[in-house]
């Protein structure tokens, strides 16, 4: 697989993080960790569409937080991150045309 494959934090993901709270960037922060993983054993293909489950211990055991606690941070994190709205613009690569 080649290192352009894999998910990266893109420049307007990265701008739109400032407004993040520390437990919303934490949880999208460990999704891509979390699917990095994923990418090293399994293809590409496979794994689009597919949801990415993030447990509680492992929040915990990344950002060294009580386990009961990381659970209420991800609820709360995943709470505000619902009613956010994000919207992106892809680039046209002009070089194949």
């Amino acid at each position: 697989m080649a290192v352009t494959d894999l998910p990266v934090k893109e420049s307007a993901l990265i701008s739109a993080s400032y407004s993040l709270n520390l437990s919303e960037n934490r949880l999208l922060l460990l999704a891509l960790i979390t699917a990095k993983e994923l990418l090293h054993t399994t293809d590409l293909e496979h794994l689009l569409g597919k949801r990415i489950e993030l447990s509680a211990e492992g929040y915990a055991n990344m950002f060294d937080v009580p386990k009961k606690s990381a659970y209420r941070l991800m609820q709360d994190a995943c709470r505000s991150l619902f009613k956010r709205q994000f919207s992106y613009t892809e680039k046209v690569n002009n070089e194949n045309i």
